[in-house]
């Protein structure tokens, strides 16, 4: 299991309500799994079975990959890092994504 350009959108949109202009990817996070725990938790699970160390940094740097991925199709650019608090309430860096206008 893994996240969608649909689900991705979705949270976007939702976090475009709070901040018109950029989110970071531990808000991205923390929104996916509001909105779609199982999902998530399916991804979890997935590593959690192959023995993986770090099974949330593993799952998270696969949902930034997707973010970086799919960029165009999001309407979404990378712009840098931030220092930002994580799901486990560290700040920590994380990437900066730039929200694109719409036109």
């Amino acid at each position: 299991m893994s996240i969608t350009i649909e689900q991705a959108d979705s949270v976007i949109k939702s976090l475009n309500q709070k901040n018109p202009e950029w989110f970071s990817s531990h808000e991205f996070i923390g929104r996916y799994i509001k909105m779609y725990e199982y999902n998530y938790i399916d991804m979890l699970v997935e590593y959690m079975n192959t023995h993986t160390l770090e099974i949330f940094k593993t799952v998270h740097t696969q949902i930034a990959n997707f973010l970086s991925a799919n960029q165009d199709k999001l309407g979404i650019y990378l712009n840098g890092e931030v220092i930002d608090m994580n799901i486990h309430y560290l700040e920590t860096r994380c990437k900066k994504w730039n929200i694109k206008p719409v036109e």
